[in-house]
């Protein structure tokens, strides 16, 4: 691993104390889960990662402070474990010990302390490089000590690679006695490459040649008739004309278009000439694929890709879908860390130009999503989504813990007590202050934001919830996400707060814990995306942050998920996977029934 340093012996400190805390080596995705339903009941949150009684009190362990912590991370974002041909090592010596200066650590104590994080995504979230730059302020006493751990990693994230290779020595040996041997367990190539997509090497070929060997040659792709002449680590080939081979032989070998969700942003990509369709395997996929494990996406149903009979080397692909709208409006982007009432605000101001009131599945109205004709009375209005709920299930792609679609219940508790906590924010920001002690007087801050001129000037930390309010102010009638909803909770959380400060706040149940709940669920959907309309106001989805208005929301055939394609004169190029709301489950192929031929570029 390379030499010691001054953040050594703190972040060995971590790996013992996090690795006694795990009752057993989990050696199977079922260990996983159980692990994760004891720390689930734990229920451990973001102010017990703060709070030094939590450690003895939830975890039976000292305190783990911020510098252990960052020590920690420093560890795990060693190059040692970003090779790509490290995980050939991993996985197939039988007794594996790390070596960091003169200290020895067995890898079973280094893996079972990456466990741990893994099973607590509220904290793993809470490492990430987001958080760790609020933490590095120039002059904070961490900084001389951690400030390259504020540098980018490439885009905001938690050191993977290390993590991932824990979990694949977990599942193809188990974590066993050292005077034991096991046979390592093969896995699929599409699944390392998935896995282990944050490993990095000088040629950007082994990327895919160091999986080669490793992967379970009784499953595709090396199955396929043409899989011989493609799956060879041949160094005589360009490493565009390798990618495009291997892209299409998974192709092909699957017949899906599985293998662009593997796509990455435009701007992450290092070779710049491969085809918009084919993944640049020798950087870090950013967005990561959308995957939901409770939730199976058919947007396309079950019409298949048609290969094109393009030969192997080919640049250009050909495809059939239906062409569901195109982009009008994209909210801001949280990737340039703006303040989050302004993103969100810019989400909100997305409905100013949706003209239904209520949200219509296609599979009730067939092409008819807005305005409801409801002359018959076939349909329960007040049952059908309204379009702050059609918002909410958006950026949390519909889905709250392991539910889905989100119920309708817990997603209102915990999308208002969300929104709430934005208003609190500004609210305190801004130029209503109570006096410390005292209950928070709210009502001249909301007359002034309600009722108001049309020449009134906002300040500036109103301006920002403005298109918040006003989206709840514009709900129908019986709707759970109205405003005096909305407004109870702000009330609540304000008078918690001008009583107790933020710092104590932060801890109340169940109104923060709620409020956390769906924060989690939104950062992991909205990561490296953004949230978008299509024309007339019909549609709200999210696609990656690249994605602008005139570009086009297509459900290909034999794409689980919508896509987004740009334009050009003669063929278009494809950005990336998206979720979008009413179009996840087949509704397309009844509302959109002319499939058309495309090729991507």
């Amino acid at each position: 691993m390379g030499p010691a340093d001054d953040t050594t012996v703190s972040a060995l400190s971590v790996v013992d104390r996090l690795s006694a805390v795990v009752p057993q080596h989990p050696r199977s995705f079922a260990d996983f889960q159980h692990l994760a339903r004891r720390f689930d009941a734990m229920q451990l949150t973001e102010a017990d990662f703060f709070a030094p009684q939590s450690y003895g009190q939830k975890l039976g362990t000292q305190c783990i402070t911020k510098a252990d912590w960052l020590a920690w991370i420093a560890l795990l974002y060693r190059p040692y474990f970003e090779r790509a041909w490290i995980v050939q090592e991993v996985t197939l010596a039988r007794r594996l010990v790390l070596v960091c200066g003169d200290r020895v650590i067995l890898w079973e104590t280094f893996a079972t302390s990456c466990f741990f994080i893994m099973v607590v995504p509220l904290w793993m979230g809470l490492l990430s490089q987001e958080h760790i730059r609020s933490w590095l302020s120039p002059g904070s006493p961490e900084w001389p000590r951690f400030h390259r751990l504020a540098e980018p990693h490439g885009i905001v994230t938690f050191p993977l690679a290390a993590a991932g290779l824990a979990k694949l020595r977990a599942y193809s040996r188990g974590l066993v006695a050292d005077d034991k041997s096991q046979t390592p367990t093969n896995h699929a190539l599409r699944a390392l490459l998935e896995d282990y997509r944050a490993t990095v090497a000088s040629d950007p070929r082994d990327k895919l040649f160091a999986f080669y060997a490793l992967a379970d040659h009784s499953k595709e792709p090396f199955l396929h008739p043409v899989a011989t002449g493609v799956m060879v680590a041949d160094y005589q080939l360009r490493v565009e004309a390798v990618y495009i081979r291997f892209a299409r032989l998974m192709l092909l070998a699957y017949g899906s278009l599985r293998i662009l969700k593997s796509r990455e942003l435009d701007h992450v990509r290092k070779l710049k000439s491969l085809p918009s369709w084919v993944p640049d395997w020798s950087v870090m996929q950013f967005p990561q694929p959308m995957r939901e494990t409770c939730a199976r996406w058919e947007a396309c149903g079950q019409e298949k890709w048609v290969p094109d009979g393009r030969s192997l080397d080919d640049a250009l692909l050909s495809v059939q879908g239906r062409r569901v709208g195109t982009v009008e409006q994209v909210a801001m982007s949280g990737m340039d860390a703006p303040p989050a009432t302004l993103v969100w605000g810019s989400m909100f101001s997305l409905l100013q130009g949706v003209p239904w009131q209520r949200f219509v599945d296609g599979r009730l109205l067939g092409a008819n999503l807005a305005p409801i004709d409801n002359d018959d009375g076939r349909l329960d209005l007040e049952s059908l989504p309204t379009r702050v709920e059609v918002l909410a299930r958006t950026v949390a792609r519909d889905v709250l813990g392991s539910q889905t679609p989100a119920p309708v219940d817990s997603l209102c508790n915990e999308f208002l007590a969300f929104t709430a906590e934005k208003c609190v924010r500004a609210i305190g920001l801004g130029s209503v202050r109570p006096a410390k002690g005292s209950a928070w007087n709210v009502k001249s801050w909301r007359s002034r934001l309600t009722g108001r001129p049309a020449w009134y000037e906002f300040a500036e930390d109103d301006r920002r919830l403005k298109p918040i309010l006003e989206a709840f102010e514009s709900e129908p009638g019986g709707s759970r996400f109205s405003f005096d909803a909305l407004w109870a909770r702000v009330e609540e959380q304000c008078n918690q707060v001008a009583v107790s400060g933020y710092a104590a706040h932060s801890s109340a149940d169940p109104l923060m814990k709620a409020c956390a709940q769906f924060k989690r669920q939104s950062e992991l959907s909205l990561s490296c995306r953004v949230v978008f309309r299509t024309s007339g106001g019909l549609l709200l989805g999210t696609g990656p942050a690249n994605t602008q208005p005139g570009d086009e929301v297509w459900v290909l055939s034999g794409a689980d998920t919508p896509v987004i394609l740009r334009p050009s004169s003669s063929s278009h190029r494809f950005l990336g996977d998206a979720y979008v709301y009413g179009m996840m489950n087949g509704q397309a192929l009844k509302q959109f029934p002319t499939v058309y031929n495309l090729v991507l570029e």
